[in-house]
């Protein structure tokens, strides 16, 4: 169990719409059968809070797009270009084209992180090895109470992207950056805002640990306290997560560009460097991207 401080942030000046695509699954689980997939969550920014507003701009698109479904069809563009249906498949075309071209009127920003699922798995079975050694020099006697990771690919990607809109709203002096996404599973986005959390806490954290020890037969409790003097630290500037409902034109313009991001990264080689500027080059909304130039600053495609 662990507890944080409690922050409150200031008044919100601008929005960061979330949407994910490529593999979810738990760190845990994944083997050698997933690698070289890609897990991705990115971001649509929009440098006001008026949601409105936004929700304006990518409206016509939105609706053209929904004119031209089937009866009774989700509203994804994934699901559009693989129906068959003519109709339905250039309304798609035309939609994101649209609405690439409001992304570049309006310079808005794109940003992103991808993460390789043999990174991810190299990386928990590392820790998994550091754990072992630990456990195999613990007294006989003392049992640690622990549950299983539940931590997702998706949660990691979701980690590095919060702070890299911590980094983007500091640069552009936001203070409170509120984040909306399309109907994301609850059990999967408790998991993403419990991992970002450790990033929102950074300088001060406490962990309560429970054993138990079986000589004396009694329970154990302690309280380990987490302590870091580095200013700035903390990523203070980014919200949680609010859901935005499937009419929501903003959900829409979001998965259509994940959509685009997503086929442009799965075709690259395993051991791409996935989240530098370069990575995206020839990719349609290549220009208006968020990202770091060196690949030393790409720490989610190594480790």
């Amino acid at each position: 169990m662990t507890s944080t401080p409690t922050k409150t942030l200031p008044p919100v000046d601008a929005i960061a719409v979330l949407d994910e695509a490529g593999l979810t699954a738990k760190v845990r689980n994944l083997t050698a059968a997933h690698d070289g997939q890609l897990g991705l969550v990115a971001a649509l920014m929009l440098p006001t809070p008026d949601l409105a507003h936004w929700e304006g701009v990518f409206r016509a698109p939105f609706d053209a797009f929904v004119a031209a479904a089937p009866q009774g069809a989700k509203h994804h563009i994934t699901d559009a270009f693989g129906s068959g249906d003519t109709d339905w498949m250039a309304a798609a075309h035309q939609s994101r084209s649209d609405i690439f071209d409001l992304v570049r009127q309006h310079r808005l920003c794109v940003t992103y992180v991808a993460r390789e699922a043999s990174v991810a798995r190299a990386s928990f079975e590392a820790l998994q090895v550091v754990s072992a050694r630990g456990k195999a020099n613990k007294s006989p006697d003392l049992s640690v109470s622990e549950r299983p990771s539940a931590t997702r690919l998706v949660s990691e990607c979701y980690e590095g992207l919060v702070s890299t809109i911590h980094v983007m709203a500091e640069g552009f002096g936001r203070q409170h950056v509120a984040l909306y996404s399309d109907e994301i599973d609850d059990a999967v986005l408790a998991i993403m805002e419990r991992d970002a959390d450790r990033l929102r806490n950074v300088s001060e954290r406490e962990v309560n640990v429970r054993g138990y020890d079986k000589a004396k037969k009694t329970p154990l409790h302690a309280k380990i306290k987490f302590t870091a003097d580095v200013p700035g630290i903390d990523v203070t500037r980014v919200g949680t997560i609010t859901k935005l409902g499937k009419s929501s034109s903003l959900v829409f313009a979001t998965d259509v560009i994940v959509n685009s991001l997503y086929h442009h990264l799965q075709r690259l080689p395993v051991g791409t460097s996935f989240n530098i500027k370069k990575t995206v080059e020839g990719w349609a909304l290549a220009d208006q991207v968020f990202a770091p130039e060196d690949e030393a600053h790409d720490i989610y495609s190594k480790i």
